[in-house]
């Protein structure tokens, strides 16, 4: 067997931490699962998650993990390469042929460019995954028979699609809120691309009923950060782990909800065994918020390392974010349950313990 970075034995821990939370999991028992953008932050975690829950609850689930790039995939999950019960399933969401002939029970639909120099570089193909890769997925649910019937969808939007929506109280945006786009802004690629995805789960939902969950991710942080990630909590983290300064390229005044990766990994599952089809629900931990530079500050502590100054190029700066409160109220996934463990300070450790 391969040793990876999985088989640290504190994330092995979290991960049989997530097998004794109050989930109904024997609603797993003997399904098959498809997780798309499977080599990302969450779903590669989620697909680890799952991985334990077949291995300590015995729930015999099949996993089917989308990716596009073989080699990435093959380092991520060597250690289920062998498994009777992981599938690798190489191509592009947009391709709708991939899913002919498939038979998945629940869906985990994370496909997509999710990072700001891709919505700068990368525009056209940020909005072509999360229009055309969620109407795949959605088509592919329609053209089950009933006996095959998909049972849940979870599509993994943001918090980005409230926008510059006014913010009504220190709780944070709630489901209802109307968000406030401008659609001619080219950085607006991906929280427009979301809102009609969105749209598009609940119109599948209304007129064919496929049963689907939003899932409206607030900034998700863990260890399993992608190298290619350019949001500026990610470089701060990569850098942390690497036991290099922090490198700030702005003042960090802006408010954000954070969420740790197991907590939101939790959510999802949560979500997907018990959330309402047609709602969406904010995944965020309130007791997370921070401005950006309250973030890097805490990981510098945290890690022993200084935050640095330094200006970001014409590129870098384009896909930045040009909201200032980010802030997601979570208390509608709270009622189904869902109770987050990890505060920034206590998420920020979690992640030393791994080096």
């Amino acid at each position: 067997m391969t040793m990876t970075f999985t088989d640290n034995e504190v994330y092995q821990q979290e991960l049989e931490e997530m097998c004794k939370l109050p989930i109904p999991y024997e609603q797993l028992q003997n399904q098959s699962i498809l997780i798309t953008g499977a080599n990302g932050l969450i779903c590669s975690y989620f697909i680890d998650a799952l991985m334990k829950m077949n291995q300590l609850l015995d729930l015999n689930m099949q996993i089917t993990a989308l990716v596009r790039s073989k080699e990435k995939a093959q380092r991520r999950f060597a250690n289920y390469l062998d498994e009777e019960a992981f599938t690798l399933l190489l191509g592009d969401v947009c391709r709708k042929e991939l899913y002919k002939g498939q038979k998945w029970d629940y869906i985990i639909h994370g496909a997509g460019n999710a990072h700001p120099k891709a919505f700068s570089t990368q525009p056209v193909e940020t909005m072509k995954a999360n229009l055309l890769g969620t109407m795949n997925i959605l088509d592919y649910a329609v053209s089950q028979e009933v006996k095959n019937r998909v049972k849940k969808i979870v599509f993994l939007s943001s918090g980005e699609v409230y926008g510059h929506a006014e913010m009504q109280n220190e709780q944070g945006w709630k489901e209802d809120t109307l968000g406030v786009l401008d659609a001619m802004q080219v950085r607006s690629c991906y929280p427009e691309s979301k809102r009609a995805a969105e749209t598009l789960c609940q119109s599948y939902f209304q007129e064919y009923d496929v049963r689907t969950v939003v899932a409206r991710l607030s900034y998700i942080y863990g260890a399993t950060i992608q190298a290619e990630n350019s949001r500026a909590d990610a470089q701060f983290l990569r850098k942390a782990l690497a036991g290099e300064n922090i490198v700030m390229k702005s003042e960090g005044k802006q408010i954000r909800s954070y969420c740790y990766l197991q907590d939101a990994a939790a959510a999802i599952l949560l979500l997907l065994l018990t959330g309402k089809a047609g709602e969406a629900y904010n995944v965020a931990n309130p007791n997370s918020i921070a401005s950006i530079r309250e973030y890097a500050e805490c990981l510098a502590k945290t890690f022993g390392v200084n935050v640095n100054m330094e200006l970001p190029d014409e590129i870098e700066q384009s896909g930045y974010s040009k909201m200032q409160r980010e802030i997601l109220d979570s208390a509608k996934l709270r009622e189904l349950g869902w109770k987050p463990v990890y505060t920034l300070v206590k998420g920020m450790g979690e992640m030393k313990r791994m080096l």
